[in-house]
């Protein structure tokens, strides 16, 4: 679930630290959709650099705020698409062995299912190989070494408050 955008605000101009405890940058802004939810986390990183997270990055451990690796994230949602599938192909075997499908359809949605399963193996060989760049990037502190976050010239991060609508509470 994206955090919203009033649980974030509270940690504007605090630190922002790696997964480990260490210091990462300093939050200078927040993205956020319409629905509040953060889309995006400017930070600075020292010497006059500035990044841009994705804020499905970022999260709330106790009183800090912690960036995860986008290893990580990437591992995590592949684990999730991969236990839907297997859990959704396992119901349609249920399904028909009781007899509550007919075979004509449980081998189409079989066979989609199976496909799917095909193909996040084959995902899963891609996030499971090694690449020179995200090698021991856990270990290193700086953006370079964690691509999604876009690296920003200081002056196209400004500070922007939200206008409220009149006649809404």
């Amino acid at each position: 679930m994206p955090l919203n955008l009033e649980q974030i605000r509270r940690f504007l101009g605090r630190t922002l630290q790696d997964p480990y405890g260490r210091t990462f940058g300093k939050v200078v802004g927040i993205s956020a959709n319409l629905r509040d939810e953060v889309t995006g986390v400017g930070i600075e990183v020292g010497n006059g650099e500035f990044v841009q997270c994705p804020g499905d990055r970022v999260a709330i451990s106790g009183d800090s705020l912690v960036l995860t690796p986008s290893w990580k994230v990437e591992a995590e949602d592949f684990r999730k698409e991969f236990d839907v599938v297997t859990r959704r192909l396992k119901a349609l075997d249920e399904l028909f062995s009781v007899g509550d499908i007919q075979k004509d359809v449980y081998e189409d949605l079989r066979k989609q299912h199976e496909d799917a399963i095909n193909e996040l193996k084959s995902k899963r060989k891609q996030i499971l190989q090694p690449k020179p760049e995200k090698q021991h990037a856990e270990h290193a502190a700086t953006p370079a070494s964690d691509p999604p976050c876009r690296k920003q010239d200081a002056s196209r991060i400004r500070r922007v408050r939200r206008p409220k609508l009149q006649g809404c509470k």
